[in-house]
């Protein structure tokens, strides 16, 4: 870089314009996500769409009563069948097809309990009768104390099914819902308790930035102003110009990398997390 070092307004003039650049990307991400639509709770894609509509009887083994070995409860989901991992109807009846005996290994989950268990079951059961395969939904990991979310009634473990009516593939485009929210409006989450869906009215807030990304932000803007200055004020020296881009990439990093929400749909979030790739 000799030639920089004979030329240091031009290092400082580019350096200027991409410190501008980062730092508007930046800001422009703090506001985006400080002003975004909140429900006060979390939610992920469920880990099956079967779902328990009545309890589901199990085989006692030798030496215990029924009641000791039934597990299998209304509202439980199924994920695994002999030995086979199940999202859908077409994947249990798969699993339960290759099956030679007449008792099956199903796994389930209960998301509220945290319980995962495995036990045996008759093939007779496992039927539309006792199953459901539910579709797409989003499940409810989440729920902050006294918020939005709560306030309306929500549970962790609910699934939801639709918010506004309008239902989605997958709990990204249940996110996309939400932020076409109004704060101070309210969206209507139909979701799934109990093989009864219940409609909730949940007032959106703004999410703000909580603690943790708030410190990493500050953390971000204090390695812009350090690479900023270096880079700025020591352009005539290499060991200055490389530490100053490498500050101000770090902190561009810092300020965006946690703070930013799910995958990119909009023109300005696919050029910011370019931006951060390159």
């Amino acid at each position: 870089m000799p030639y920089l070092d004979k030329h240091p307004n031009q290092f400082r003039l580019l350096f200027g314009l991409l410190s501008a650049y980062l730092l508007a990307l930046a800001a422009a991400t703090v506001y985006e996500v400080a002003s975004r639509p909140t429900d006060e709770n979390l939610f992920t894609n469920p880990q099956s769409n079967l779902y328990v509509i009545q309890n589901l009887p199990v085989v006692a083994p030798r030496g215990t009563s029924t009641d000791a070995a039934r597990g299998i409860l209304l509202g439980d989901l199924v994920v695994e069948a002999n030995g086979k991992m199940v999202y859908d109807s077409l994947g249990l009846s798969g699993a339960i097809a290759g099956a030679t005996d007449s008792v099956v290994q199903v796994a389930t989950f209960r998301y509220a309990a945290g319980l995962k268990q495995l036990l045996p079951v008759s093939k007779r059961y496992l039927t539309s009768g006792y199953i459901k395969d539910i579709g797409p939904t989003a499940r409810v990991i989440a729920v902050t104390e006294g918020g939005a979310s709560d306030r309306a009634g929500m549970k962790v473990g609910d699934l939801i099914v639709r918010i506004n009516g309008k239902t989605f593939k997958n709990s990204m485009e249940a996110d996309q819902i939400l932020a076409e929210g109004q704060v101070g409006k309210d969206l209507i989450y139909d979701v799934l308790r109990d093989n009864q869906v219940l409609s909730l009215h949940v007032i959106i807030a703004a999410i703000g930035v909580p603690f943790p990304l708030f410190v990493s932000t500050i953390c971000g803007l204090f390695y812009f102003g350090a690479g900023i200055f270096l880079g700025l004020a020591r352009p005539r020296y290499i060991a200055a110009r490389l530490t100053g881009l490498s500050l101000l990439v770090s902190g561009y990093f810092l300020t965006v990398i946690l703070i930013r929400r799910g995958i990119a749909v909009t023109s300005f979030q696919r050029i910011r997390d370019l931006t951060m790739i390159l």
